[in-house]
């Protein structure tokens, strides 16, 4: 592999999924893989893809922290003291649920993040949107920051 069969493969993927990733470099540090589950029953195809993402994850040395949003007991309902608080980023991670806050140690701890789901009526299931929703939380120690008033960055807080 070189660097034009490398670009070559990483633009035929875009296109199908039948083209093999290159090989991994051997200078390539190992990944640190959040996998994010969103499937209700243990025994779906939904959740043999997620094992066999893991598998292959930690097969190729690499780190995989796995979330099973049902089977963890996720909340995906946002509270109505959430939503009061949700733009309050004076508050900063103390306005967030406990549940919350660990999710977003995971995003900030993973520099890879992987979500296997179904797609049902066209989306992701309502407990993946509410993870969205709950896990991906403005300002500083949330998920993003606002960019600051020269417009450097968005992401002021390592995400």
């Amino acid at each position: 592999w070189n660097p034009v069969t490398r670009w070559a493969t990483s633009q035929l993927n875009r296109l199908t999924s039948f083209v093999p990733p290159p090989p991994k470099e051997e200078s390539e540090p190992a990944r640190r893989i959040l996998l994010v589950h969103a499937h209700p029953c243990p025994d779906s195809f939904s959740n043999a893809l997620a094992d066999a993402v893991e598998a292959g994850a930690k097969e190729g040395g690499h780190t995989v922290r796995r979330r099973s949003l049902y089977q963890d007991g996720f909340t995906c309902a946002l509270s109505q003291n959430e939503r009061l608080k949700y733009f309050d980023i004076n508050a900063g991670t103390a306005r967030l649920p406990l549940d919350v806050q660990r999710n977003l140690d995971d995003l900030r701890w993973a520099n890879s993040v992987v979500f296997v789901y179904p797609t049902w009526w066209f989306n992701v299931p309502a407990m993946l949107k509410g993870y969205f929703d709950r896990t991906l939380v403005p300002g500083p120690g949330g998920a993003f920051d606002f960019p600051p008033p020269s417009g450097k960055g968005a992401a002021s807080n390592g995400l």
